[in-house]
C-alpha cells in the first residue's frame, strides 16, 4: 500500500472516532493531531489545500488527510496497526 493509500485508508477511520469522541464528551472538543493555526503549520496547510485544489474552510476529512500526511511514516504505520488490531483495516 502506497503512503496515499494509506492516509486515504486511515483519514475516515480518524474522523470517525473524533466524531464519536465528540457524541460522546459534547463539552469537550474532538482532538486533532496538529494546530493547524501555528504559524508553520498554517503555511503548510494552505499550501497542501493549494496543492489539492481545495478552497478554505475544507471538509473535516481534508483537515485529516493533512495531518495524516504530515506524520512520520512509522506514525502512519503504527496507527494502521492500532485499526488492524481492532478489525476496522
Amino acid at each position: 500500500m502506497t503512503r496515499q493509500q494509506l492516509i486515504d485508508a486511515l483519514a475516515p477511520l480518524v474522523l470517525a472516532d473524533r466524531r464519536t469522541e465528540a457524541a460522546e464528551r459534547p463539552r469537550s472538543t474532538p482532538y486533532y493531531f496538529l494546530n493547524i493555526n501555528h504559524p508553520v503549520l498554517r503555511r503548510y496547510y494552505l499550501d497542501y489545500l493549494t496543492k489539492i485544489g481545495e478552497a478554505a474552510p475544507p471538509g473535516d476529512e481534508t483537515r485529516t488527510r493533512f495531518e495524516l500526511a504530515m506524520l512520520h511514516p512509522a506514525a502512519l504505520n503504527s496507527l494502521a496497526e492500532h485499526y488492524k488490531s481492532q478489525g476496522r483495516m
